[in-house]
């Protein structure tokens, strides 16, 4: 069943409830949550229609509806409800039920002092040497020279792309000091992206991301068949010495289909390529499930003939 369909379903069937929640309560229509134990909630969409779609400890997804005199996803409306004593932060106009991460350098441009002991964290210890935050918004030693002075010339970049004093280099742009870098999946090859110090750059979690439906068995199978297509090949790039160690992988005008090849159609998009590995795992282990059970009833069948056989031969 896809998600959209689980979706519906849940809405009928699978919204949390406890004291408080109406009985009689129309078939079909969310209920408000009264219970607590999610990880993380995003906007229901056309999944979850008036709803949020959260997803439980036990990892599956469900449909809960609105809180009272609350429709909006932030800490501030929902923390008590969804997430009860876990903590709460917003990303990317979700929730994640968790302690908010201590960024030493939040708030803060290069240069400013920093500790890397978060205030209500009474176990952590570091030294006593002063620590600054860098232009990379890292919490270091201050050495004084940590924010460099009139500006950088970003190397390897189109037309030698220049940051002004006080920002850093990120690919194809710069980042200013209270900013971070962020590269690589889901970023476009070649491209940055500039964040606040205290958002996390780009990560898998369910809150940041829309439109999610699980690949079905078949699906896998369809995986699995593409990625045993696959030509590998070995090969040296032409600017390296015939005495360098080989490289192991496709060559793209080869066709290696779908998730394999990054936008640009220059780079390989390792995400996509090592998740159909992945699906090729998974649809060998079903295949392999199959086959065992299907050995475990030829053995039954046969002991069963033998013992047919046996007591025949009987006097």
């Amino acid at each position: 069943m896809n998600i959209k369909a689980w979706a519906i379903a849940a809405l009928a069937i699978s919204a949390v409830c406890a004291a408080g929640c109406e009985d009689d309560a129309p078939e079909g229509e969310p209920q408000t949550i009264r219970e607590t134990g999610y990880l993380s909630c995003q906007d229901g969409g056309g999944d979850c229609p008036g709803a949020f779609l959260c997803e439980t400890q036990e990892m599956t997804t469900e449909c809960v509806g609105f809180p009272d005199d609350c429709n909006e996803l932030t800490c501030a409306c929902v923390a008590e409800t969804i997430c009860g004593d876990s903590g709460c932060h917003e990303v990317d106009g979700g929730v994640l039920c968790e302690p908010a991460p201590f960024v030493p350098c939040a708030g803060k441009v290069c240069g400013d002092p920093c500790s890397l002991c978060a205030p209500d964290d009474p176990d952590c210890t570091m030294t006593l040497e002063e620590k600054a935050c860098n232009l990379e918004g890292e919490c270091v030693s201050d050495t004084g020279d940590l924010c460099g002075g009139a500006g950088v010339v970003c190397e390897g970049t189109p037309e030698e792309l220049s940051c002004g004093e006080g920002e850093i280099c990120c690919e194809d742009r710069c980042c200013a000091g209270n900013e971070q870098c962020c590269t690589g999946i889901p970023v476009p090859a070649g491209q940055g992206l500039c964040l606040p110090l205290d958002q996390s750059c780009p990560r898998s979690r369910r809150a940041l991301k829309k439109d999610i439906r699980y690949t079905t068995s078949e699906e896998a199978a369809g995986y699995s068949a593409q990625i045993q297509a696959i030509r590998l090949s070995t090969w040296h790039y032409k600017d390296e010495p015939s005495s360098a160690p080989r490289h192991l992988g496709f060559i793209i005008e080869d066709g290696p289909g779908p998730h394999t090849v990054a936008a640009d159609g220059e780079h390989v998009d390792l995400y996509g390529y090592t998740s159909l590995a992945v699906a090729a795992l998974q649809d060998q282990a079903r295949q392999i499930e199959a086959m065992k059970a299907e050995l475990k009833a030829l053995r039954e069948e046969i002991a069963a003939v033998k013992a047919s056989a046996a007591g025949r031969s009987t006097p």
